[in-house]
């Protein structure tokens, strides 16, 4: 029973459970958390397995390494060329999936800052 307006109505509560929405979003289960009308404005993406995520990582690290090794000889001497090397190594290795893509990310800014550092030298 509620009051409303001095009086009592007897008000009968229809019990909706949270719709299951199936996704593939990269969102992963944000989607069922989210308001129907937010949930219908997110993106429908076909996500991948582990495999491939992991396959997608290690070919980004061999391009990484190709393009320190491809570095000139200036670039050899700088400290910051063996922390990316680490980085590609051994960090890498450490690493979980998810926190590969971010070491990826790091090394591609160091390689990066190298290769215009090495160029003003």
């Amino acid at each position: 029973m509620r009051l409303t307006h001095k009086q009592y109505h007897q008000v009968r509560l229809i019990g909706n459970a949270p719709r299951q929405i199936k996704t593939s979003s990269p969102f992963g289960g944000l989607r069922n958390h989210l308001p129907l009308w937010q949930a219908a404005m997110m993106p429908r993406t076909q996500t991948q397995n582990f495999r491939q995520r992991y396959d997608a990582l290690e070919q980004r690290r061999e391009e990484l390494i190709a393009r320190l090794a491809a570095l000139d000889e200036k670039a050899h001497a700088n400290p910051a060329h063996g922390r990316a090397r680490t980085l590609l190594n051994q960090t890498f290795r450490k690493a979980s999936l998810v926190q590969r893509a971010a070491v990826l990310e790091a090394a591609d800014w160091l390689i990066t800052v190298l290769d215009k550092a090495s160029m003003l030298m």
